[in-house]
């Protein structure tokens, strides 16, 4: 069998739970710059016309923020405009 002609399993991966955990072991409300890097294996070397199965290492990057209460003017309770 030719491993990398008959995928044996499904090659989408949602990784947003993953995400969410993150998010929240930090405290966090949401991730930016969200940026994913995938790069072929070492191993990858030694399969022979793809008679042995491969593998991708996979790096996915961002930053999580939280966000702050909208500021208010004591006065009115309108929202505070930045340099009045």
């Amino acid at each position: 069998m030719l491993w990398t002609l008959v995928p044996l399993s499904n090659r989408t991966r949602d990784i947003s739970d993953l995400v969410n955990a993150e998010v929240e072991k930090a405290n966090g409300n949401a991730v930016v710059n969200l940026s994913m890097k995938s790069a072929i294996c070492v191993s990858n070397v030694i399969t022979v016309v793809g008679l042995l199965p491969g593998c991708t290492d996979v790096e996915i990057a961002g930053d999580i923020i939280r966000a702050l209460p909208a500021r208010t003017t004591a006065a009115t309770g309108d929202p505070a405009v930045p340099g009045s």
